[in-house]
């Protein structure tokens, strides 16, 4: 009789063994599903946000009418796309983003190049960073609707 209480016993242990991996696996599952589905909706606030950086942006580049800028602060114009670039940099180390900051890291570069240059080649590097700013733009919108 003891025997068969110990295979019972048994039996009864590995069903609820079997049945606790199967849920652990469902809830990791889902946790996943969750964090992707985090990470979506961070990334498409983001895309929404980068428009205003977008139009900043093109407010740096050179122009066949200088008369395009007048008006424009400087100051203002880059103090938008960094915080742009701030919330860029939250959202990478948040989810991990290496690739993201990198491009990020870019603009910021070009961004201290363009402080720094006081002739009008500086435009260039606001075409440059405008076209940086773009394809930050749509890297993460490809990793959003990925």
């Amino acid at each position: 009789m003891e025997m068969i209480i110990s295979i019972f016993s048994t039996i009864l242990t590995a069903i609820g063994t079997i049945i606790t991996v199967v849920q652990s696996l469902k809830v990791r599952k889902y946790k996943q599903e969750i964090q992707a589905d985090r990470i979506k909706n961070a990334l498409i606030s983001n895309i929404m946000r980068s428009e205003t950086a977008k139009i900043e942006a093109r407010k740096l580049k050179t122009s066949a009418n200088s008369n395009y800028r007048r008006g424009v602060t400087e100051h203002r114009v880059i103090e938008a796309i960094e915080i742009y670039l701030n919330d860029v940099k939250e959202l990478a180390i948040r989810f991990s983003f290496d690739e993201l900051v990198e491009k990020r890291n870019e603009i910021v570069e070009l961004i201290r190049e363009f402080k720094s240059d006081q002739t009008e080649k500086k435009y260039v590097i606001g075409d440059d960073i405008e076209s940086k700013l773009n394809d930050l733009i749509i890297f993460i919108k490809v990793k959003a609707y990925d």
